[in-house]
């Protein structure tokens, strides 16, 4: 059935009042309720975000054994139908219970790890080549937190979610993706999780 929803009506998240309802919040997977009064028009909306278990990424081939998936499972990469074969290494993956659907992201971002707020101790976002990315992630955490795979001036590659968060964290050589072509080189301070001052070779990439 096709709805036909305007924006501005109010919004419940989780059974919360949150705000009002914008389709371009929307993302894929989601489910939502339409409450309408007795004249038939639409009084508010729910949306419901439980029963999304991920992200998680797909990796050698094992991603199916992580969900309980069936024959009829759909499978969405990009918002595009696919079959299971066509999940890749290195997908960010989802899954609804409540839609018997599994949703892949492919979306990445390479660049030199800056800061992370409110500290590196603590990473709720963290700053990548000048753009502030939210942490999604337990995963994604514990890399870039302090004492995590990855510190300041490292040259990372974000795996992003649903929400367009960080979901893994990889080396760029992980991946096999080419970053861009070197149009500048230096080097820059940073700061430990400390205080304590240093300086690491950067790069200022193009992407071809």
């Amino acid at each position: 059935e096709k709805v036909s929803l305007a924006d501005g009506l109010p919004l419940y998240k989780d059974s919360v009042l949150s705000g009002t309802f914008q389709k371009s919040e929307l993302r894929m997977g989601d489910i939502l309720r339409v409450a309408y009064d007795e004249d038939g028009d639409a009084e508010y909306v729910s949306l419901d975000t439980d029963g999304i278990d991920g992200p998680y990424m797909a990796q050698n081939g094992t991603w199916q054994s992580r969900f309980p998936i069936n024959s009829t499972t759909v499978i969405m990469r990009d918002s595009q139908k696919v079959t299971a074969s066509e999940i890749q290494t290195h997908d960010i993956l989802y899954y609804s219970e409540a839609l018997n659907m599994i949703l892949a992201y492919t979306d990445k971002v390479t660049g030199i790890y800056k800061n992370a707020s409110p500290s590196k101790n603590a990473p709720t976002t963290v700053n990548v080549s000048g753009t502030s990315y939210t942490i999604e992630s337990v995963e994604a955490f514990h890399k870039l937190a302090a004492g995590g795979t990855f510190a300041f001036g490292d040259t990372v590659t974000l795996l992003l979610g649903r929400e367009g968060g960080v979901a893994d964290v990889l080396s760029p050589e992980d991946t096999g993706d080419i970053v861009g072509f070197v149009t500048g080189t230096g080097t820059e301070a940073f700061e430990t999780a400390l205080g304590e001052s240093y300086s690491a070779y950067s790069l200022t990439l193009t992407r071809p």
